[in-house]
C-alpha cells in the first residue's frame, strides 16, 4: 500500500561527498490517512475487547514507556521492603 520516493537531502559539508546526504522518503497523503484510520480502528478494537494486557505500555495512549519505567522501579523498590 505504501509507495515511497526516496530523495537525498543535503546535511552539511562538501556537496560532492555522498556521505553528506541523508535519504528521505516522500509518501503519498493517501497512505498516511489510510494508515491512521487503520491504526485507530485496530486500537479501538483491542481496547474494547481488552486484548492487550495492562503491562503493554508502548504505542498506547496514556501508557507511555515512562509509565513502564515508573512501574518497574516501583516493583523493584517493593522487593527491598
Amino acid at each position: 500500500m505504501k509507495y515511497a520516493v526516496v530523495k537525498p537531502l543535503f546535511k552539511k559539508g562538501d556537496k560532492s561527498k555522498t556521505s553528506n546526504y541523508r535519504p528521505i522518503s516522500i509518501l503519498s497523503f493517501f497512505s498516511k490517512i489510510l494508515e491512521k484510520v487503520m491504526f485507530n480502528q485496530l486500537q479501538n478494537h483491542l481496547n474494547i475487547h481488552k486484548i492487550l494486557t495492562k503491562e503493554q505500555f508502548g504505542f498506547r495512549s496514556d501508557l507511555t514507556t515512562n509509565n513502564a519505567i515508573y512501574k518497574l522501579v516501583n516493583e523493584i523498590l517493593k522487593c527491598f521492603k
